[in-house]
């Protein structure tokens, strides 16, 4: 299977109001990509098979007009697949990924790169089956880190990661499920190592509703990046890694029930993560004595916890119409470095209420000729945010930002011609938001869009 994707979009300006409270977005830069994948099966027995797949993806972005940003993936990977028995299926892997990002001086025709991020990654899987449904599944992963990067103090980078985790699915009867696992991860770079566990449970009551419980613990150890990266952010701070960062660890906490009858099925869900050392961005500060130029330093939050719940009704009828709404409510205890300062750089925090709803028809007029219909929308509550009131000067102090509600919504319609043909119109943004002012936070739309595509499949117009 071969999937080539190309896009170019211009850089295009928004407008705002006068008098903004902080710095705006003026300018949204557009980009042009090359995106190329492929991939391979081959069916060795009735067993056995091997995918093998390779990917490449460019991406150049125009911020500055003799030196334009490029930016480039190399990927691969083979994967087996075994059936050893009709209970037991073993899966290896091996993955390789290449990120380079490199600066193109069109005066000397110079593609000087500046970053370099290599991973190689090997994993396998074995899985066992029993006919009462239980489900014993094990594995480890071991994957090394390359990282280059032309401000680096070494100018590169690298370390080893390894993991090994075991969960088993128990079918206990008709009612209860309770799935158990352990995970162990080590990292070279820092010497560290951690044991997490999960535990979930499925009660079910009557035949079409289920009730879940879960505890998960997530350990995170600091990614080369974060320890030792350091990149000039467009000209407004130098962001620099920290080598003395600790490791995550968080604790969540789930429960939910669904319950369908007919055409209708109802969730409800809550959740609760508390987070330790999140990792993270810091406050923007200067060195000792040098007050041009701001630095921004990956740090340990001192604590950050979120909570929330969500809720959702969707249907599906006969007549091809099918609809669905969702409501989540998120609050966040705002994230402080160990100095006790809020993080108000560059965080954006969680609107509390958001509603997203969507609703399709579909319908086989004839043999050739089908369409679907679909109008999909979200509203988002206001939220409030203090950011600086210049980020190249944060002399100037902050200030808090109200950010408005607003709703949004697309209306689309695929027509189906013949077998190989399929034509899309979609207007996006159906009511025409445009923010007042485009903060950090805000929507990067400035109207209406209309957009139209056509994609044929070659394999069957022969």
């Amino acid at each position: 299977m071969l999937n080539v994707n190309h896009t170019s979009i211009d850089n295009f300006d928004v407008h705002n109001a006068p008098n903004p409270a902080t710095q705006v977005v003026a300018t949204v830069y557009g980009d042009r990509t090359w995106n190329i994948k492929d991939r391979l099966t081959f069916i060795l027995n009735d067993q056995m098979k091997l995918i093998g797949r390779a990917g490449y993806f460019y991406r150049e972005q125009t911020r500055t007009a003799d030196t334009p940003e490029r930016y480039r993936d190399f990927s691969a990977g083979l994967r087996g697949l075994w059936d050893i028995t009709s209970n037991d299926n073993l899966e290896l892997s091996y993955s390789f990924d290449q990120y380079d990002k490199s600066d193109y001086h069109k005066i000397t025709h110079m593609d000087v790169r500046d970053y370099r991020n290599v991973q190689n990654i090997f994993k396998g899987l074995y899985n066992h089956y029993w006919q009462t449904g239980n489900i014993l599944t094990v594995g480890a992963d071991f994957m090394h880190d390359f990282l280059m990067n032309k401000n680096l103090g070494s100018r590169t980078e690298s370390q080893n990661t390894f993991d090994a985790f075991a969960q088993y699915d128990w079918l206990i009867n008709t009612q209860w499920e309770v799935v158990g696992a352990v995970r162990y991860d080590y990292f070279s770079d820092c010497k560290d190592s951690q044991f997490t566990p999960k535990l979930s449970a499925r009660y079910q009551p009557i035949s079409n509703l289920n009730v879940r419980l879960g505890y998960g613990m997530g350990f995170r150890a600091p990614a080369l990046k974060e320890k030792y990266y350091n990149f000039d952010a467009a000209g407004i701070w130098i962001i620099r890694g920290n080598p003395a960062l600790k490791a995550e660890l968080s604790h969540n906490f789930n429960a939910s029930a669904d319950y369908t009858k007919g055409h209708y099925n109802f969730t409800i869900a809550a959740y609760y993560n508390d987070v330790q050392n999140k990792l993270a961005t810091g406050v923007p500060h200067y060195l000792p004595g040098d007050v041009k130029q701001l630095y921004l330093d990956y740090t340990n939050l001192a604590g950050y916890s979120v909570y929330g719940g969500d809720a959702t009704v969707q249907a599906r009828w006969d007549n091809g119409f099918s609809a669905r709404i969702s409501y989540a409510y998120t609050n966040e205890r705002l994230p402080k470095d160990k100095s006790g300062n809020t993080i108000n750089n560059q965080y954006i925090p969680a609107r509390h209420h958001s509603l997203t709803a969507r609703v399709d028809w579909d319908k086989q007029f004839t043999k050739n000729y089908g369409l679907r219909l679909s109008l999909n929308g979200r509203f988002l509550s206001d939220v409030k945010n203090v950011e600086f009131i210049d980020y190249y000067d944060i002399s100037k102090g902050t200030s808090t930002i109200h950010y408005p509600a607003y709703t949004y919504w697309k209306i689309s319609a695929v027509q189906r011609i013949g077998k190989a043909f399929k034509v899309t119109t979609a207007l996006d943004n159906l009511l025409n938001y445009k923010p007042k002012y485009h903060y950090y936070n805000s929507p990067l739309t400035d109207g209406i869009n209309l957009m139209v595509g056509l994609s044929v499949d070659i394999e069957k117009l022969f």
